[in-house]
């Protein structure tokens, strides 16, 4: 059995509100494993660059200069929320895995999606390996966008005896229906 790790999972939804990062202890792999929460913390995106991003979403129209200092930015604010995320929790870089994340969503409509996110910075940043691009290739697999959500549900949620939808609610929401004694080929996900 491979050994228990920290991942620090971080993502800012439609809304733009800010990065929330959630530091998780895995144990175990594939249906075998849990997940239990160490710590949540939720770091706002400062009044500019939230608008920068509302403003580039909005009229689809961003000079190529100000769209590469945006990613930065964005990153740069998933960076500082993981670091303190960890700092809050008590642990170090050390301590962490990696980081999962895709960054800011800027256009979905599947299978067309651009998540801006230098994971590259992020790393540098924090010290932590960092894996993205999840979306992404969920969209080039032929899915809508969501994959990790409907597999974390499946593993939460799923019940030998109750059926179970569940709600994603975001500007972008999905559903997981889990029917009972279900299996993750009898799990149906997808956007609403």
């Amino acid at each position: 059995m491979p050994l228990p790790r920290i991942i620090a999972g971080a993502m800012s939804g439609t809304s733009a509100d800010g990065v929330d990062v959630a530091l998780v202890r895995i144990e175990g792999r594939g249906l075998q494993m849990s997940a239990r929460l160490i710590r949540h913390h939720h770091l706002p995106y400062d009044p500019p660059l939230r608008a920068a991003i509302f403003d580039c979403r909005t009229t689809g129209q961003i000079r190529l200069a100000d769209l590469a200092t945006l990613g930065r930015e964005i990153s740069m604010a998933y960076a500082q929320a993981i670091n303190q995320a960890i700092s809050l929790a008590g642990l170090t870089a050390k301590d962490v895995t990696a980081v999962a994340a895709h960054g800011q969503t800027l256009f979905h409509d599947p299978p067309d999606t651009i998540q801006w996110f230098d994971p590259a910075l992020v790393a540098a940043q924090t010290s932590i390996q960092v894996v993205s691009d999840f979306r992404r290739a969920d969209c080039a697999a032929g899915g809508q966008g969501a994959p990790l959500v409907p597999f974390a549900d499946f593993l939460l949620f799923s019940d030998p005896l109750k059926h179970r939808a569940l709600l994603n609610l975001g500007g972008i929401a999905n559903v997981a229906y889990l029917p009972a004694a279900s299996n993750l080929d009898s799990l149906l996900a997808f956007d609403t």
